[in-house]
């Protein structure tokens, strides 16, 4: 009975997490204020009513996180059925994390809620790929640690194959989230090589490969037979490849702004390197942390990459949790990260629920049956849910980002803009550069522009 009001407590501080944190799904919130969030409804939102990704609406994340808020989003045909399917998944993962704490004998709830307001940290707005690649990370971690701290020879099947499912997933969201995955994988195997269980491990490599198939086979089956199966692979692979080159070789500069917020990795990096001879996990801890975080600091400075660092966290709380610091850890840890969680959320929701008030001001100039020739140019995403109108173009967002990842994204933007389908065009924070700019001078009309305290807004009308 005991461990059944733990798991409650837990669902409990799922939902209450979710409800005060995500202010892109949680109904809390008025408007939907989410950025890439707001790209992953829509997409879904309208997914549901046949329009295929990729090929009607572009984003370069895999598929699997469309679905996802394709399903929450049809669930009341607004963003509530995501919120719900956010608490099963955090609900999920704080099980695993328990899981893992109890591996070590460390059997209780303050650990959890400390990497839980280290979560928030991470947070940002809610429904991003790292926190429903999160659950999967977590157990394979938790899969991992079981057969080290078990000290078997054989490594089973099945864990292989629940390590292909979680890789599949993070593949079909954010192939980079499964960073950890890989890492984990390559050190069982590299054990059972060393240990010459040679026929274990080729079991093991097929039931993985087995694994990522399951997946990934049905969603490529579904985007070929849509004639979209390049458009799949490019967007969710190959931009991606090339965006993580621009990026890494723009951005490095940043990594400072990481570092402040990678400490309890660091520090379970220099325990390791401590106590590396004691016992095989501590390399295996080492391994995992110093790969996992430069690969993040090259990724960039986005903060919400930090989630995928979430398991490590943990390991280094259970490592240093002992009776002397649990006063400390109760009354004022736990205190200041609650404080600065809700706090951060409620300020930044405050200051940009005036900028969606203030776009809506464009939107009600434009007539209501033109709305359907609607699209913004840089704009929030969350413009199109809020307005509840649906974009006219499948770049409806960050195009002058998506057009310095290739020529070829660029001049497909350039075409698409210059086919002149929209009346309306809402361009935020205009500059001389864009790259749609002599399409706009020579096509359209300026009839509304203002600023307020966080954008400008220049409102644009087909010029007949």
């Amino acid at each position: 009975m005991k461990e059944a009001f733990k798991y409650i407590f837990l669902f409990i501080i799922s939902f209450l997490f979710i409800l005060i944190a995500s202010y892109s799904t949680s109904f809390l919130y008025k408007y939907s204020l989410g950025y890439d969030s707001s790209m992953y409804i829509t997409i879904g939102k309208y997914w549901n009513q046949g329009v295929i990704p990729y090929i009607g609406l572009f984003d370069h994340k895999g598929p699997l996180i469309f679905f996802i808020n394709m399903i929450g989003y049809n669930l009341f045909n607004n963003s509530l059925g995501i919120m719900f399917l956010q608490v099963l998944s955090l609900f999920f993962t704080l099980i695993i994390f328990y899981k893992i704490s109890r591996l070590y004998d460390k059997n209780n709830i303050i650990l959890i809620l400390i990497t839980l307001l280290v979560f928030g940290i991470y947070y940002s707005e809610g429904n991003l790929t790292e926190e429903w690649c999160l659950p999967f990370i977590s157990l394979c971690f938790y899969l991992n640690l079981l057969y080290l701290k078990n000290n078997n020879l054989k490594h089973k099947y099945l864990f292989s194959l629940i390590y292909g499912i979680s890789l599949s997933i993070c593949f079909l969201t954010k192939l980079s989230n499964g960073i950890s995955i890989v890492i984990g994988i390559a050190f069982i195997y590299f054990l059972l090589l060393k240990r010459k269980e040679y026929k274990n491990l080729i079991f093991n490599i097929l039931f993985f490969i087995l694994g990522f198939l399951i997946l990934f086979i049905p969603f490529f089956i579904y985007f070929v037979l849509n004639k979209a199966g390049y458009n799949f692979l490019d967007a969710t692979l190959l931009f991606n490849i090339k965006y993580f080159l621009h990026h890494n070789s723009s951005n490095f500069s940043y990594c400072g702004n990481y570092l402040l917020f990678s400490i309890p990795t660091i520090s379970l990096i220099i325990l390791s390197i401590i106590k590396i001879r004691s016992n095989i996990k501590y390399v295996y801890y080492l391994v995992m942390s110093i790969i996992v975080l430069l690969f993040l600091l090259l990724s960039g400075n986005y903060l919400h990459y930090g989630i995928i660092l979430l398991p490590i966290n943990l390991l280094l709380f259970i490592e240093l949790y002992n009776i002397r610091y649990r006063l400390l850890l109760i009354f004022f840890i736990l205190p200041l990260l609650g404080i600065y969680v809700i706090g951060n959320n409620f300020t930044y929701y405050s200051n940009n629920y005036k900028d969606e008030l203030y776009y809506m001001d464009y939107i009600n100039i434009i007539p209501k049956n033109e709305r359907k020739y609607f699209i913004g140019y840089n704009t929030r995403c969350s413009i199109y849910l809020n307005s509840n109108i649906k974009p006219i173009y499948n770049y409806f967002v960050l195009q002058d980002w998506n057009s310095t990842i290739s020529d070829e994204r660029r001049n497909d933007i350039y075409d698409t803009f210059n086919s002149l389908k929209a009346k309306w065009i809402l361009i935020e924070d205009e500059k001389k550069d864009i790259y749609i700019r002599k399409i706009i001078d020579e096509k359209y009309k300026l009839v509304k522009k203002g600023c307020n305290d966080l954008r400008c807004y220049n409102l644009y009308k087909i010029d007949n």
